[in-house]
């Protein structure tokens, strides 16, 4: 006699079995290895720290005791002791994972952890926080290179932006409408990391704006990391320069000011040094001028030799070193740095 073993009656089988072995489904599938998330909670990043345990959780099979789907078994159901069992480690694996200020008396007496959860929710998560809405705005409106590295200021607009997706998740209902309101909320941080950049990325800047459609956000952003290696590239060679026509570093005669003019924003000397008189700057020696002044000196004071006092041998002296720091006013030429 063969027995034709259907889909409804294998999976009843199956709750056969469980219920008498006394095991919980959701146990088939769940690692009991320790969590370990980067991130412990304190009163600033519970948006980041909920979507890393929420994961975390999610890949041990323990999502359900965070969000009670399905919903635990009764206490009078069989399977309830082991169910009991694996939300007392998600529950310590949450405590766990909160800075030690965080955990006091009253966190503690939480009877499972989906109550923790939506504790530690209203506590540290609230969606009506708009006091740190507006902080999250500020800062991102605030955020300015200043001559740092563009990493820096691109994971910072990455750690703003997904608290503030976490708070104030898309709220359209329809699929066009998510849409639409997700390519506006790009657009604004397109604008927030473009303001955020340094001045000497205005090329690469107008170019996105003057783009239409307005390139994505990760497509702006390569385009400013690669102008940052172009523009790395020629410091290094611009460091090699030498000027043929007032001697100076890091740029050639084609660019000396000298030749084209200053630009407005200019505050350095705009003379060559008068010992430069064929276009390449001569090695000065301070020692034949001084030489030359002790014997004007002398010279002029040879008439009073005699007398007790060096007043005006050290008045011409005064007067040769007077001439020697005018003659060197514009010795740091070599030193001026240019835009281009």
């Amino acid at each position: 006699m063969s027995i034709e073993i259907t889909e409804e009656l294998a999976l009843n089988l199956a709750k056969m079995f469980l219920r008498h072995n006394l095991v919980d489904p959701q146990t088939l599938a769940i690692d009991n290895t320790p969590t370990d998330i980067a991130v412990k909670l304190n009163n600033d990043n519970y948006p980041v720290w909920a979507t890393l345990m929420k994961r975390e959780l999610g890949g041990k099979g323990l999502t359900s005791h965070i969000t009670a789907d399905p919903k635990p078994p009764l206490s009078t159901d069989p399977s309830f002791p082991l169910w009991q069992q694996s939300d007392h480690r998600v529950f310590i694996w949450i405590i766990l994972h909160m800075n030690p200020s965080l955990v006091n008396l009253g966190v503690a007496q939480y009877p499972t952890a989906k109550h923790l959860w939506d504790g530690l929710a209203t506590m540290y998560g609230s969606d009506s926080d708009s006091y740190r809405m507006y902080e999250l705005y500020r800062d991102a409106y605030s955020i300015k290179q200043n001559g740092g590295s563009l990493d820096s200021i691109w994971n910072r607009f990455q750690e703003i932006w997904f608290e503030m997706d976490c708070r104030k998740p898309n709220p359209m209902t329809c699929s066009e409408c998510r849409n639409q309101f997700h390519e506006y909320v790009q657009t604004e941080r397109l604008f927030q990391f473009l303001m955020a950049i340094d001045d000497r990325f205005e090329s690469v800047r107008r170019k996105v704006l003057l783009t239409d459609p307005l390139p994505s956000l990760t497509t702006a952003y390569a385009m400013v990391r690669r102008e940052t290696e172009i523009q790395m590239q020629v410091r290094e060679d611009k460091s090699k320069l030498v000027c043929s026509h007032c001697g100076g570093r890091r740029h050639d005669k084609d660019s000396c000011f000298y030749l084209i003019g200053f630009p407005e924003w200019w505050e350095g000397p705009k003379k060559m040094k008068p010992s430069t008189a064929s276009g390449i700057r001569q090695p000065q020696s301070r020692q034949p001028m001084a030489i030359s002044a002790y014997s004007m000196a002398r010279s002029a004071n040879h008439a009073e030799a005699a007398k007790p006092t060096y007043g005006g041998f050290f008045r011409e002296i005064g007067t040769a070193v007077s001439n020697i720091t005018e003659e060197e006013e514009y010795t740091d030429e070599e030193d001026l740095w240019f835009w281009h």
